[in-house]
């Protein structure tokens, strides 16, 4: 392998697998490659993937399979990238915290439902209920079906 970037001289081992023995070998590996596994991406990822779903199509007009190439291209890298990081990274740390502290939620207070101006409805946010509503308590400004009051702020 020749390059003019880097020479051969650091070079590393690298662990490859053998079909014929079936075990992993190591084998002496130039600086270049190494190198440019290391920065690969963008176009020679590209090229890997969508090669490895070929979608050749007999044509005659040669526009066309550009076409289609241009469609595999852009189509790829988007299904890609849904599946390398499903969950954003400000969600994964995120940790579930009470909307109000439990002197306010389970205190003697003024929690009586009022029935809401909103044109969409808010989920109740009891636990054990899965309706919509459009009533919140008075003090807590939390979305409770009026069956559900007691239930959310009894202890």
């Amino acid at each position: 392998m020749a390059s003019t970037c880097t020479g051969q001289s650091p070079s590393d081992v690298a662990q490859r697998w053998s079909k014929k023995e079936k075990k992993m070998l190591n084998i002496q590996r130039p600086f270049s490659v190494k190198l440019y596994n290391q920065h690969m991406g963008g176009v020679d990822l590209m090229d890997q993937c969508v090669a490895m779903y070929p979608h050749r199509r007999k044509n005659k007009r040669w526009y066309i399979k550009v076409f289609f190439h241009f469609l595999d291209v852009t189509t790829d890298p988007s299904r890609h990238a849904e599946e390398e990081d499903p969950v954003p990274p400000h969600l994964e740390s995120a940790e579930q915290c009470p909307r109000h502290p439990p002197e306010i939620r389970f205190g003697s207070g003024n929690h009586w439902p009022q029935l809401t101006e909103a044109k969409n409805a808010n989920r109740c946010q009891d636990a054990a209920c899965t309706r919509k509503t459009k009533y919140i308590c008075m003090q807590c400004c939390v979305a409770l079906c009026p069956g559900c009051f007691a239930n959310y702020h009894g202890r």
